[in-house]
């Protein structure tokens, strides 16, 4: 790299050591301590599994509504490195293959990755929180008119790379309708304690901006204000008739507008460590339980 870029990037790196001083880290580790709750045991699935398999049979149609990233799949340190594996599609097409069983798939993800990698499956595609989807039966993405001022990834970048600059690791992943800054790279700590401070450094420059500043799991996202998951699952349930049964699955602040949104007698799950507040009714510890959740109803 040029002189120029070894000098920035040195300078950041000798303002995190010149400020974050050992005491500075020990204050910080023992107040985050003490504010962490205890964590909890995940709830076996075996305690709620009977009903749902009640609900699930006595269904006349049944909607499974799926978040992608760390609840159908695991979270990678590369997001391309999270392409569905083939068992994980074998058992969406058995799913669908269900007389009365509709699947669909609401992610953050962009919707050519969702076109690549799970387009070939009967299922309903939303993208990006809600801003773009395909109904199974449609050739063609429908796209959520946005509000958001022309121009505004080129005022939101310079700040999200100057982020980047002083979290060695963290990078940018730009989409259609969004930009995203990830830390799952960088260092734990560190990355959230910036992630707090970008949040909040963006929420209050563009606050006026029709922007919304989300901050999710190791992610904080920027993007159009007027399209979330809740409201991208009730005008799914509108279109789909309502199904009796509705399943809900996600693991990230995104998706706690999903359970929200979710209809009465709805069975929600939260994925991962049981210590941030949900408006789920159950938790799953992993992907992986979600997996076998899903498998389980194969049977029923």
């Amino acid at each position: 790299m040029s002189k120029d870029e070894i000098a920035r990037r040195m300078q950041a790196l000798r303002r995190r050591v010149a400020t974050n001083t050992v005491q500075l880290w020990a204050k910080q580790f023992l107040a985050a301590l003490a504010a962490t709750p205890l964590p909890q045991a995940p709830e076996d699935a075996l305690g709620f599994s009977a009903a749902m398999r009640k609900d699930y049979v006595a269904a006349s149609r049944r909607l499974l509504v799926l978040d992608y990233d760390g609840t159908l799949a695991e979270l990678t340190p590369h997001p391309p490195d999270a392409r569905p594996s083939a068992a994980l599609l074998q058992l969406l097409t058995a799913l669908t293959q269900q007389p009365k069983t509709m699947v669909a798939v609401l992610s953050g993800r962009a919707a050519d990755t969702l076109e690549a990698w799970l387009g070939q499956l009967p299922i309903h595609l939303v993208a990006e929180h809600g801003f773009c989807r395909r109904l199974v039966g449609e050739t063609q993405w429908t796209t959520q008119p946005s509000a958001a001022p022309p121009g505004w990834k080129q005022a939101v970048r310079p700040i999200l790379a100057d982020y980047c600059m002083r979290a060695p690791g963290a990078f940018i992943e730009e989409k259609p309708h969004a930009l995203v800054w990830h830390y799952r790279r960088a260092e734990h700590g560190f990355g959230q304690w910036l992630a707090r401070e970008m949040s909040q450094h963006l929420s209050e420059t563009f606050a006026n901006a029709s922007l919304s500043v989300l901050h999710g799991h190791k992610v904080v996202e920027v993007r159009p204000q007027g399209v979330d998951k809740g409201r991208a699952l009730q005008q799914l349930l509108v279109d789909l008739k309502q199904p009796p049964f509705v399943l809900v699955a996600g693991d990230d602040r995104t998706d706690e507008d999903m359970f929200a949104a979710a209809p009465a007698g709805a069975w929600t799950f939260k994925v991962g460590v049981a210590t941030d507040p949900t408006r789920a009714h159950h938790r799953l510890p992993a992907p992986a339980q979600v997996r076998q959740l899903l498998a389980d109803l194969l049977t029923s």
